[in-house]
């Protein structure tokens, strides 16, 4: 078993969730606050149109997104992805957003995707039994709120460094907007490529 802790860097495509895009600076934000900046800033965001602002000790901090970025904002319960502005992720090229219940088990059609699960409790996502020919497919995941998101291998297939059949977990409450890609490397192993959080595997 292994703790497999992906820190949140502004080089990385995935970014920490943020409360809403806005306009107008909020009057009284609380410190680590996020918000998008929308295209018609105001007051102190004039002239940050489309940056992400971060309310840090009493100043806001801004991060100037690039192509690719994705983003998930609280108050809409949608992803966004930076292409020239911020839009809907599941209207870009064939890359689906797919919010699921526990117990889904994934298929190889769905490779590619973006799976959005919403975690109140504990949800547990299945993955495809796989073979050389999926070699290559990869499946990426965001947890949405404060539970528990397991991601469980087929019998034979291993995560990471997990034993086969075994899983990859967060449980962390905090980290809300977790993220974790699987590449599928090998006939039976999958690896993480890229994300977010604390993701912890069993054996």
């Amino acid at each position: 078993m292994a703790n497999y802790i992906v820190p949140v860097l502004s080089e990385y495509e995935w970014q920490k969730g943020v409360i809403n895009a806005l306009n107008d600076p909020p009057i009284s934000p609380s410190n680590g606050d996020r918000y998008i900046i929308a295209s018609s800033p105001t007051g102190v965001w004039i002239g940050h149109a489309n940056e992400i602002a971060t309310y840090d000790n009493n100043i806001w901090t801004y991060l100037h997104p690039f192509q690719g970025m994705i983003i998930y904002v609280q108050f809409i319960n949608r992803l966004l992805q930076f292409t020239t502005i911020w839009e809907a992720l599941s209207a870009i090229g064939k890359e689906q957003v797919n919010p699921i219940a526990s117990g889904l088990t994934l298929t190889p059609s769905q490779f590619g995707e973006t799976i959005a699960i919403n975690s109140v409790n504990i949800e547990t996502i299945y993955l495809p039994s796989v073979n050389a020919l999926h070699i290559g497919a990869w499946y990426r995941f965001v947890k949405l709120g404060s539970g528990t998101v397991i991601i469980e291998a087929a019998d034979l297939d291993t995560i990471a460094d997990s034993g086969a059949g075994d899983t990859i977990y967060n449980n962390t409450p905090g980290e809300t907007y977790a993220t974790l890609t699987l590449l599928l490397v090998s006939e039976s192993k999958w690896v993480i490529t890229e994300g977010h959080g604390t993701w912890t595997t069993t054996d």
